[in-house]
């Protein structure tokens, strides 16, 4: 056998290994489902971040939101969140139209996209319950919390609206918290 083939043999299974975690849904502990949901497939319409009730806590590019252009569905540059007071071990982080959302001590994991049902907006996607987890479909309700402005409360409701998590008070954070503190 020539050394060419040798090698390629030797290099495939790093390949299909480094492939296979790549495809593992978006960002560490990601809910597995690849792509950022649809809120059509939830009967709601995608709508920018940008014009939700807490835009105040974003950063949103001018005209971002604007109705009539092709600026409607632009969102946030990314904008990071955590609890910071309870030891950062809840997180979200908001990047375009798309939340990534942690509680890590209750190993829950969702990932959702902005959009309006019935005139009520919050993020529609996918919750996971633990690494390898079945996802299942859920939403993330984010209102303004506190004075700031900057600071949000969130509550993570299953397909039916009854609470899975929260609701939990996030503050804007520069970064995603590096050494969150130890669960309870």
């Amino acid at each position: 056998m020539n050394a060419h083939l040798l090698r390629l043999f030797r290099t495939a299974p790093v390949v299909w290994l480094l492939a296979g975690l790549l495809g593992c849904g978006p960002g560490v502990g990601g809910t597995g489902t690849g792509a950022a949901p649809d809120p059509a497939s939830f009967g709601a319409s995608a709508e920018s971040v940008c014009t939700a009730p807490f835009a105040g806590a974003l950063q949103c590019p001018v005209g971002a939101g604007a109705p009539g252009t092709a600026n409607v569905l632009k969102g946030t540059d990314v904008v990071h969140f955590a609890d910071v007071a309870a030891g950062g071990n809840v997180a979200a982080s908001i990047d375009g139209n798309v939340v990534q959302f942690t509680a890590r001590c209750a190993a829950l994991a969702f990932t959702g996209t902005w959009g309006v049902l019935v005139g009520e907006g919050r993020f529609y996607g996918y919750a996971a319950a633990g690494a390898g987890a079945q996802t299942l479909p859920a939403t993330l309700v984010v209102q303004v919390a506190g004075n700031s402005g900057l600071d949000l409360q969130v509550t993570l409701r299953d397909a039916a609206g009854g609470p899975l998590h929260g609701p939990v008070t996030l503050q804007r954070v520069s970064a995603p918290v590096a050494n969150p503190a130890a669960c309870p």
